[in-house]
């Protein structure tokens, strides 16, 4: 069966402008992405090595009888946070490993 009407499509030159137009915002979207993440997780580690000093000082002081016993507590909690932090660092560290898998990918597009 013949259409009534021509079926048309556009340039080739003007199919690859959009496409790399797409794949630009993308690799940008990708890019900024990975920036937050990254500054999420060196935030993480500032803190986690603030965190992990602190309990290695207050763990001295306690052996030491600087501080009291029940300073002790503290020092679990400072393990635990850290054990968060490290969770989340992992997690965080996933991320950019995906993302950057995803840019190579969209690279390879382009």
């Amino acid at each position: 069966m013949a259409l009534a009407w021509p079926f048309r499509t556009r340039s080739p030159d003007r199919d690859r402008q959009t496409d790399a137009a797409r794949l630009d915002r993308l690799i940008k979207a990708i890019d900024e992405t990975s920036a937050s993440v990254a500054t999420e997780l060196h935030g993480l580690e500032a803190r986690y090595e603030a965190t992990a000093a602190n309990a290695a000082f207050l763990n001295e002081a306690i052996e030491d009888g600087e501080e009291p016993e029940s300073k002790a507590a503290s020092v679990d909690e400072m393990i635990e946070t850290m054990e968060r932090y490290r969770q989340r660092t992992g997690s965080l560290a996933r991320q950019l490993d995906v993302l950057e898998d995803m840019k190579r990918l969209a690279q390879t597009l382009t």
